[in-house]
């Protein structure tokens, strides 16, 4: 690998203090907002920000503000998260903690790498060791340029959290504009309405059925006992195709 001068390429081990998470006990955690934040998983940080639901009063490992937290068991492997404030944390997570490195940069690095470390999970409980992350080699730059590179990381990663707000804001403004449109019509359109099954609409509009309006018809997957219908370049959906989905339109699929 080729990379600038004044870089080297390092693994973890060489700067990071990795602290690994302790389970607590059903009856060591609570609800209430009592005795520190108690994190479990990538439940609690579901976007990427931490959303505190659990306390305990007692704590066995905690992480620190600046901390990068990284899922190392179940199916949420890899997942990252910035700490904000002092948490407890459970056996699910780990907390990496730089100590001449900067924090931000090494969490841009393993974010740009959290694939690959879900990838490397194994087990029948997808799981990442100690060892894995350790050993893990990054080209890391002179402490000025890493803080320079993730400031500039960071503020994108924030116009996308903005761009995410108002994406958010407009599919609310949509629902409720799809509400009105589709039961009550253009606004001013109609002064008389009636009673339906679907509730108030229109008195020119009518209730149909859809299969007196649309064709509709079930899918099968192309019989495996005969090579010849498959690897054709006729295009088919199939459920793995769901994760293609970019809003309302699928952009690719497999041939047969």
């Amino acid at each position: 690998m080729a990379i600038p001068k004044g870089w080297n390429l390092q693994s973890l081990s060489q700067d990071v203090e990795l602290r690994s998470g302790q389970h607590l006990l059903a009856d060591e955690w609570h609800h209430e907002p009592i005795g520190v934040p108690y994190l479990t998983g990538p439940a609690d940080f579901p976007n990427g920000h931490i959303v505190i639901t659990k306390y305990t009063e007692h704590p066995k490992v905690m992480c620190s503000a600046g901390d990068v937290l990284i899922t190392v068991k179940g199916s949420g492997c890899g997942r990252l998260a910035r700490v904000s404030s002092a948490a407890c944390i459970s056996r699910q997570l780990m907390a990496i903690r730089p100590c001449t490195w900067n924090s931000d940069f090494i969490f841009q690095v393993l974010t740009a790498s959290s694939q690959l470390l879900a990838d490397q999970a194994s087990g029948l409980i997808p799981g990442l060791t100690r060892e894995q992350l350790l050993n893990l080699q990054f080209p890391i730059p002179p402490l000025p340029e890493q803080k320079k590179i993730a400031a500039v990381l960071s503020s994108v990663d924030a116009a996308i959290e903005k761009t995410e707000a108002v994406i958010a804001q407009l599919q609310v403004v949509k629902k409720a504009m799809m509400e009105q449109l589709l039961t009550k019509g253009l606004p001013g359109r109609h002064t008389r309405f009636k009673q339906t099954d679907l509730g108030e609409i229109p008195e020119d509009w009518e209730v149909v059925l859809l299969d007196s309006v649309a064709k509709r018809g079930s899918g099968h997957t192309p019989d495996k006992e005969h090579p010849e219908y498959w690897d054709g370049t006729i295009k088919w959906v199939s459920l793995k195709d769901s994760s293609k989905l970019d809003r309302l339109h699928i952009s690719n699929t497999a041939a047969m």
